[in-house]
């Protein structure tokens, strides 16, 4: 869910991908290849912004690589690329060095159609309505030496989902600034 609303929102963060991960080539991409696909590109443009182009070469490579496995189900599923998209990357990374041309030039879409399949929950954050809302992350909170489980009302998936309003840490959630209305979706939406 972070990296779908993150890549809607354009508000992720390296740490948060796990780039080191997916440039590690341990990880096994077979659990989620389209999502691996899609951190790999989103890890490509985090460490192309950073000026770091061998690793931003070597994401791209990893998304060159998972290609193939993705073509069938990449136009079925929810993620918000497409499959001409991808393989225009591929290909405009694979044919030069230059830095331009890992510059990912699609847009990021998630189609009405699909988001209206998804469950209520998370129709409630998908895309992130005011990313500025969610700035308090895992990796950040790992950072500080905080254990993440302890901190449910600086997640939009839990403080948005009405199931929850009857929890203790649900006041935390929001405050005068940052309201459930700024900071969830409606249904409507």
């Amino acid at each position: 869910l972070a990296l779908l609303t993150g890549l809607l929102s354009k508000s992720l963060s390296v740490e948060l991908l796990g780039c080191d991960e997916v440039l590690g080539l341990g990880l096994n991409p077979s659990a989620c290849p389209v999502g691996y696909a899609a951190v790999a590109l989103v890890c490509s443009q985090m460490l192309l912004k950073s000026l770091d182009l061998p690793s931003s070469r070597s994401a791209a490579g990893a998304v060159a690589r998972i290609l193939p496995q993705i073509e069938k189900c990449l136009p079925h599923s929810f993620w918000p690329v497409t499959l001409e998209d991808l393989r225009s990357f591929v290909a405009n990374t694979s044919e030069s060095g230059e830095v331009e041309d890992f510059l990912w030039k699609a847009e990021h879409r998630l189609p009405v159609e699909v988001l209206k399949r998804f469950p209520r929950e998370y129709r409630r954050c998908v895309p992130f309505k005011d990313p500025q809302c969610w700035q308090n992350t895992k990796a950040m909170a790992e950072c500080q030496g905080l254990d993440w489980a302890n901190y449910p009302h600086q997640v939009c998936l839990y403080c948005c989902d009405p199931n929850f309003r009857t929890t203790a840490w649900q006041t935390h959630c929001f405050d005068n600034v940052f309201t459930e209305q700024r900071c969830c979706n409606t249904l409507e939406q």
